[in-house]
């Protein structure tokens, strides 16, 4: 991502931000998903768009903050609908309803 941006060519690291937001959401490394999010974000191609967003989610989930991961997943099923894109965001978003006791919401996320 850094060498794309280095020569000028931001474009190719879109790719790259994408395993990259994804990873670093999982594993709870924030500089490094919302630093690969933004770009995303900046491009505005919708499925850019989501890995972006699936990626923030995942860091709120890994790190606890589960209202913010609720807001996230919330847009994404918004803006993209269940079962939309090439990366599953929604088994995070029913963990995220369980664990804040919303377990009704929770069974008809997975219905």
């Amino acid at each position: 991502v850094e060498l794309a941006e280095t020569i000028g060519r931001p474009v190719l690291g879109r790719l790259p931000a994408v395993s990259l937001v994804l990873a670093a959401g999982l594993t709870g490394d924030r500089d490094a998903c919302e630093s690969a999010a933004a770009l995303l974000l900046a491009s505005g191609e919708p499925l850019l768009v989501q890995a972006a967003l699936i990626g923030v989610g995942a860091l709120h989930l890994s790190v606890g903050e589960l209202e913010e991961a609720l807001v996230t997943y919330e847009r994404i099923g918004a803006e993209f609908g269940l079962g939309a894109g090439v990366t599953r965001w929604e088994p995070e978003w029913c963990e995220v309803l369980v664990r804040l006791g919303r377990m009704e919401e929770a069974v008809h996320a997975l219905e």
